[in-house]
């Protein structure tokens, strides 16, 4: 079997394995995605397995174990930052056109934007 066969049939099943186990779509595609993406790197190997679709359904598993944790590490850190004073954010609510337009100029444009009338 090809590389493509296999990602054309075994992409819907990853997709609802990846969503059972986060219960969210876009984090799904993300895992279904990333095994395919790891499985197209080591086709090699994993073309020539009896089921690589149990190796590629194995890779989703492991991510989303991998997922939990950050998520959990994530949660624990915010609740350490809980209760610290949060710094006032001095935006007049009259500049949102303004903060969007630098929001939709290119990544590093929009950070010198922003430094520059925020510093």
């Amino acid at each position: 079997m090809d590389y493509e066969g296999f990602a054309g049939r075994e992409r819907p099943a990853l997709l609802a394995f990846a969503w059972s186990l986060t219960g969210d779509r876009a984090a799904a595609e993300d895992l279904a995605q990333d095994a395919l993406e790891k499985a197209w790197r080591h086709w090699d190997r994993v073309g020539g397995y009896d089921r690589p679709g149990a190796w590629a359904r194995r890779v989703v598993a492991n991510q989303a174990i991998d997922r939990g944790r950050r998520r959990d590490r994530e949660h624990r850190a915010l609740q350490r930052l809980d209760g610290l004073p949060s710094p006032e954010l001095e935006l007049e609510a009259t500049d949102a056109g303004f903060w969007a337009a630098v929001r939709a100029l290119p990544a590093r444009q929009a950070q010198v934007v922003a430094l520059h009338y925020l510093e």
